[in-house]
C-alpha cells in the first residue's frame, strides 16, 4: 500500500542524492569505448537501426559479441536527434534508469519486507559506488535496462497471486524488454520460480510445484524462444567469445573478490602482483576472518537470525554473479575487471544481507553509527569515482578539441602525423582512471568522427 507521506519522503531523499552526487556529471564529455559506439552508429546509417532485432550489436560495427538491440536503438536514436555529440542527452537516459531502479528496489523490498528495510537499502545503493560505472558511463547501461524491465517484470510477478490476465501480459512484456536490453534477462525464470518456491512455503509440496508451474510457464515459454531466436541469429549463446572457460577456481576468486567490493569497494591487491593461487588463498582466510567476526558478535541472537534467509540472497547474489565471472583476462587480479556493472543487480541482495544483519543488533546507537558510517564512506567512494571519471571525460576532450585543432589548421594531414602530435602532447601526462582511453584504437574512431562529421557538417557538439 502506498503511504504518500513517508513515500514521498523516501522519493524526495532518493532525488536529493542523486542530484547531489550525479548531477555535476551530466555534462562531462564522453569517454573511452563511447567514441566507439558513436562510430558504430554513424557507419551504421539510422537506415540499418531496425537491423539490431536480427543482428548481434557488434556484427554491425566489426565484431559479434552482443544482442542488445533495444540499448543499441535508443542510443542510436539520440545519435541521430540534434543531440547527435551532447553528452548530456545520453546521460539523462542513465539518470532517469537509475533512479527508476532504485524506486522499484524501494517498492519491491517494501512490499516484501517493510518500509524501514526498504528505505535504508534503496539510499544506500543510490549512492553506492558500483553504480558509478553504468550510471555515468552509458556504453556500460545496458544493465540499467535491463535491470528495468527485469525489476518491473518481477514487481507485477510478485503481485500475481490471482493469477489476473493482465498481470501475465505485463510480466510477458517486461521479460521481453528485459531480454531485449541484455541477456541477462534470462535469469528471470530460476529468479522467479524460487522466489515462488520460498514465498509459498506454508503450502504442500504438490500444491507448491503446481502454483510455480501456474505463475511461471508462461516465461519459460518466453526464455525457450528467446533461446532459439539467439541460437539463430549466433550459431551460439555465448556473448564474449574470447572469455576463458568457467571453472571453480576463477568462480571462486571473482565471487570473493565482488563481494569485497559490495562492501570496501576499490580496496585493492593488484599493485602486489600476486598470483591467482595466492589470490586465492588470502581470500579464503579473509572470508573466514569475517565470518568468525560474525559469529563473535552475533552468538548471542544466532537463533533469532534466520540463516535460511541469508544464504537464499547470497546464493542470488552469486547466482546473478556467475554469467559475467568469466569476463577476464587472465586470473591474475591485475586483469581480473572489477567489472562494476555487472555488479548492479547483485548489489542488491548484500544490501539486504547487511541491513538484515545490522537490524538484528539490539544497541540503537550501534546501529546508527554502522548505517552513518557506511553512508558516509559509500558516499566518499562515490565521490572519488566520480572525480575519476571526470579526468577521464577531461582527457578525452582535450584529445578531441586537439584533434580538431589539428585538422582546422592542417586538413590535408595525415592521420599518422595527428597521432604523433597527439601523443607529444599528451606524453608525461598522468591520469587516474581506466577509462580515459589513450589506444590508438580509440583515436581512429575520434578522428573519423571528427573529420567525417564534425568538420564536413560544420556539427557544434554543444
Amino acid at each position: 500500500m502506498i503511504n504518500l507521506k513517508k513515500d514521498g519522503l523516501v522519493i524526495i531523499t532518493i532525488l536529493i542524492l542523486i542530484f547531489i552526487f550525479y548531477f555535476k556529471a551530466i555534462d562531462y564529455f564522453f569517454v573511452g569505448e563511447e567514441f566507439d559506439v558513436l562510430y558504430g552508429f554513424e557507419i551504421t546509417g539510422i537506415k540499418d537501426t531496425l537491423k539490431h532485432f536480427y543482428k548481434p550489436v557488434g556484427s554491425l560495427n566489426g565484431g559479434d559479441f552482443s544482442y542488445r538491440p533495444l540499448w543499441n536503438i535508443v542510443f542510436c536514436l539520440i545519435y541521430y536527434s540534434p543531440f547527435k555529440f551532447n553528452p548530456i542527452a545520453y546521460r539523462i537516459i542513465t539518470f532517469l534508469l537509475h533512479f527508476s531502479n532504485v524506486l522499484l528496489i524501494y517498492y519491491i523490498i517494501k512490499k516484501i519486507f517493510d518500509f524501514k528495510y526498504a528505505a535504508l537499502i534503496s539510499i544506500l545503493y543510490t549512492i553506492h559506488p558500483i553504480t558509478i560505472e553504468p550510471v555515468l558511463w552509458w556504453n556500460a547501461s545496458a544493465d540499467l535496462f535491463w535491470q528495468f524491465f527485469f525489476l518491473c517484470a518481477f514487481y507485477f510477478h510478485i503481485q500475481n497471486e490471482d493469477y489476473k490476465s493482465y498481470n501475465y501480459f505485463l510480466v510477458s512484456l517486461f521479460l521481453i524488454l528485459a531480454l531485449l536490453s541484455k541477456e541477462n534477462g534470462i535469469l528471470f525464470l530460476g529468479f522467479a520460480s524460487i522466489f515462488d518456491f520460498v514465498y509459498f512455503k506454508r503450502d504442500n509440496l504438490l500444491k507448491k510445484l503446481k502454483k510455480i508451474i501456474k505463475r511461471n510457464v508462461h516465461i519459460f515459454l518466453i526464455i525457450c524462444i528467446y533461446f532459439i531466436f539467439r541460437l539463430f541469429i549466433f550459431d551460439h549463446f555465448g556473448s564474449y567469445g574470447s572469455a576463458p572457460k568457467y571453472d571453480i577456481k576463477l568462480i571462486t576468486i571473482v565471487v570473493l573478490r565482488r563481494l569485497r567490493v559490495c562492501l570496501f569497494y576499490a580496496l585493492k591487491f593488484y599493485k602486489l602482483e600476486l598470483a591467482s593461487e595466492q589470490i586465492f588463498i588470502i581470500y579464503i582466510i579473509l572470508f573466514i576472518f569475517l565470518f568468525l567476526i560474525f559469529i563473535y558478535f552475533y552468538k548471542k541472537i544466532i537463533k533469532i537470525i534466520d540463516l535460511k534467509f541469508l544464504l537464499l540472497n547470497f546464493l542470488f547474489f552469486i547466482y546473478f554473479i556467475l554469467p559475467t565471472s568469466n569476463i577476464c583476462t587472465s586470473l591474475r587480479t591485475s586483469d581480473i575487471i572489477i567489472g562494476a556493472r555487472f555488479m548492479y543487480f547483485p548489489l542488491i541482495f548484500m544490501l539486504i544481507i547487511l541491513i538484515y544483519l545490522i537490524f538484528k543488533i539490539n544497541c540503537i546507537k550501534i546501529r546508527t553509527t554502522i548505517l552513518i558510517v557506511l553512508f558516509i564512506f559509500w558516499g566518499y567512494k562515490n565521490y572519488y569515482c566520480v572525480s575519476l571519471f571526470k579526468d577521464a571525460a577531461d582527457f578525452g576532450l582535450r584529445r578531441w578539441n586537439n584533434i580538431i585543432k589539428f585538422l582546422k589548421e592542417e586538413p590535408n594531414m595525415e592521420k599518422e602525423e595527428i597521432y604523433k602530435k597527439i601523443l607529444a602532447i599528451e606524453e608525461g601526462f598522468e591520469h587516474k582512471s581506466s577509462y580515459s582511453g589513450q589506444t590508438a584504437f580509440l583515436f581512429e574512431q575520434q578522428f573519423y568522427l571528427i573529420k567525417n562529421v564534425i568538420l564536413k557538417n560544420n556539427y557544434n557538439k554543444n
